[in-house]
């Protein structure tokens, strides 16, 4: 039987389980007690995922009439049955990709590589892969998102964004209120008791992202991810059936852009807007890292006052440069149901695009040919600049997106060894809360540099997830591929927001008695300090207490000249924890006794 045959042996199935009277409430106690409760009590691979939740909310709609109230023994005898089939379905759809637990890096690259080519790969990677962000991150992001589109809400929508932003809160807050003893009861949510000043944006809020019972027809891979858009499920006039708060708030931050881009008249005002806001959003991110004075947003390149180019975002901190192009592309449809040369399309006006305006932005920095200009006015670069870093940032998760950089990626030769960072406003967030140090920030992407051809992975959290446990020291083989096996770090920390003190304590490598004496090293007032720094943590383990201090005691001017060989640092630091006369000629290399130079 061919895959196609396979899939739509399941999809008849699926239809016939969801008929059975039983389904609803099977249906929605594993959704409750896998994604909700989280108490899955079975292997964690056999846990559903939100795609497979939006799956079977979308089978119940199928039904006209839904009865939960079975009793616990009866769900329980039918569970398997639903799990069951559920797995063949993963198990088809990752056919392509079907890896063996505890396989070498070097196996799953191989395999990856083979069958990256597959639609049934393609899609999987976009029904399968972990959800977008942390809920967190939705609740602060969608009233930004849509700051600049309110009118539009209010004239068009009929609600304003505090109450959109306040209906989703209060349906999944009385979900979160509800007995999780009772199994079903945290998702079904009765509509009796909504607060009076709710009463009219609810309903509004619930005709936009619901479905009515009976509404499903027809089985179909496209019309279960066009019901993502709507994945509440009306049971009668009084009780709604209320997805994971996640796959809902996933729906309130992407949905209204889809009802703004059909107004033929207001579509491109709204693309404007969601590149306009995404700018907005990663300004105050990275401005919170590097500071006020090294970030600047929309940076205009004019050559004789012709324009070349401009940088949505850009960070010089010391004798580094970053430049963040922001697209607001979505992925379309097509490439999330495995279509290839529509991913190909997609990458282009996305990542293709962005990079191409970060090597033209390069090239005039280089070349000292060019006006940089900011709010009209010059903006003066120092000359010192000898690194660059590109990030090309997207406004939602392009799954598989980074192992397919090497393939799809036009780029330049002449600036080949330069980074590309290719993530979504989501995890970028992410990293601006962990990186929150200008030294760390630039340290991690230090690392990443010399990783660059060394490394598979598909989303960029999971190589920094990674580096928060290790620094990504000690990799030893040729290539290795970054999964999700760092993720717990951060999933414990998001309720809502880590703390500095989770930030803190998620650098499992850092040891504070050497950090206290690093950040008196990060306060000195040189260009090279950060690659001083990076100096440092390339070499942690290998550094002593008393070598740092000796560091901190040493000429700075001295300090990087010998920087220049960082082996010849190293022995001079090995050498300065000796005991020395204080008369003997110092052993930092400067020609001065001991006791006019690091023995002062």
């Amino acid at each position: 039987m061919t895959k196609e045959l396979a899939l739509k042996d399941i999809e008849k199935r699926l239809l016939s389980l969801a008929s059975d009277p039983l389904f609803p409430a099977t249906a929605v106690y594993i959704v409750t007690h896998d994604l909700q409760l989280q108490q899955c009590p079975c292997d964690p691979f056999e846990q559903i995922v939100s795609f497979e939740a939006v799956l079977l909310y979308f089978l119940i709609a199928t039904n006209k009439i839904v009865d939960l109230s079975y009793n616990h023994e009866e769900i329980l005898s039918f569970e398997p049955v639903v799990r069951k089939i559920l797995k063949e379905l993963e198990h088809l759809l990752l056919a392509p990709s079907t890896i063996p637990r505890n396989s070498t890096s070097a196996n799953i690259i191989k395999k990856l590589e083979e069958d990256m080519h597959s639609p049934l790969f393609v899609a999987a990677s976009f029904l399968y892969s972990g959800d977008e962000a942390f809920p967190a991150q939705y609740i602060e992001l969608i009233p930004q998102r849509y700051k600049f589109d309110e009118k539009w809400l209010i004239d068009n929508i009929k609600i304003n964004l505090k109450d959109l932003v306040s209906c989703m809160l209060y349906l999944i807050l009385q979900a979160s209120q509800q007995n999780c003893q009772q199994r079903i009861a945290p998702l079904l949510i009765p509509l009796k008791g909504v607060p009076l000043e709710l009463i009219k944006p609810m309903k509004i809020f619930i005709e936009y992202f619901s479905t009515n019972l009976g509404d499903i027809k027809c089985f179909a891979l496209e019309n279960i991810l066009q019901f993502q858009a709507r994945p509440i499920l009306k049971i009668d006039n009084d009780n709604l059936l209320l997805p994971p708060p996640i796959i809902l708030m996933q729906a309130v931050c992407e949905s209204p852009l889809y009802w703004m881009i059909k107004d033929t008249a207001y579509s491109n005002k709204a693309w404007q807007h969601r590149g306009e806001t995404t700018v907005d959003m990663v300004f105050q991110w990275i401005k919170s890292v590097f500071g006020e004075n090294n970030v600047f947003k929309n940076v205009l390149i004019k050559r004789k006052n012709q324009d070349v180019t401009d940088i949505d975002v850009l960070v010089i901190f010391q004798n580094k440069a970053i430049i963040f192009q922001i697209k607001s592309k979505k992925v379309t449809l097509k490439t999330k149901l495995g279509d290839l040369e529509q991913f190909k399309t997609d990458f282009s006006k996305s990542i293709q695009e962005a990079y191409n305006q970060a090597i033209l932005s390069i090239e005039s920095i280089k070349n000292k040919d060019s006006d940089f200009i900011l709010d009209k006015k010059n903006l003066q670069l120092p000359s010192c600049i000898n690194d660059y870093y590109i990030f090309c940032i997207t406004t939602e998760q392009f799954k598989t997106l980074n192992m397919r950089l090497n393939e799809f990626l036009k780029e330049s030769d002449k600036f080949s060894s330069i980074p590309i960072f290719a993530l979504s406003t989501f995890d970028l967030q992410i990293l601006a809360l962990y990186l929150n140090d200008p030294y760390d920030f630039l340290y991690y992407l230090h690392y990443r540099k010399r990783l660059k051809f060394k490394i598979s992975f598909s989303e960029e959290i999971n190589v920094f997830s990674a580096f928060l446990a290790s620094r990504l020291r000690n990799i030893s083989e040729d290539k290795i591929y970054f999964a999700n096996d760092f993720l717990d770090i951060l999933n414990e920390h998001f309720q809502p927001f880590p703390t500095r003190e989770d930030i803190t304590n998620s650098y499992l490598w850092k040891r504070q008695d050497k950090e206290d004496i690093i950040s008196s090293i990060k306060n000195w007032d040189n260009p090279l300090t950060n690659d001083l720094i990076s100096y440092i943590y390339d070499y942690y383990e290998e550094l002593s207490i008393n070598m740092l201090i000796q560091l901190n005691r040493m000429d700075k001017e001295r300090v990087f000249q010998l920087l220049k060989n960082p082996l010849d640092l190293l022995a001079t630091l090995k050498l300065l924890t000796h005991k020395i006369g204080r008369n003997e000629k110092c052993p930092c290399g400067s020609g001065l006794k001991y006791k006019y130079c690091c023995g002062k």
